[in-house]
């Protein structure tokens, strides 16, 4: 993972328990690890001209991880679909990271009435 993409990622954490952070960040890196070679590179292609364009408005720096939330939420609604898919694809990706590393919660098996009774 790139630098800046791995900085939009920690950004994206926010709402992740801080413990599973670590896990989410790994799966998010081995997902756009595993993408074919044609997708990586248009990947880092956004990469580099986002990281650019957020130096350019924020005086040269990166911001900070609220104000880069705010951006990569600007660009979910960019008009220009490369930058537009590419908020989405790290965003997505920290959604099914976090999803993927939460414990499987027990399914409770459901009351049922027995067999021949009128109850609902």
């Amino acid at each position: 993972m790139m630098s800046f993409q791995r900085r939009v990622v920690h950004a994206l954490l926010d709402p992740v328990e801080p413990s599973a952070r670590p896990a989410v960040q790994e799966f998010v890196d081995a997902s756009l690890g595993d993408m074919p070679h044609h997708l990586r590179l248009g990947i880092g292609l956004d990469s580099i001209l986002l990281e650019a364009l957020t130096r350019a408005t924020h005086g040269g720096r990166i911001p900070d991880d609220e104000a880069l939330r705010d951006q990569v939420e600007r660009w979910e609604s960019n008009p220009l679909t490369p930058i537009r898919q590419y908020a989405r694809l790290l965003s997505s990706l920290v959604l099914f990271g976090d999803q993927e590393n939460r414990p499987a919660e027990p399914i409770e098996p459901a009351e049922s009435a027995p067999v021949g009774s009128d109850a609902p």
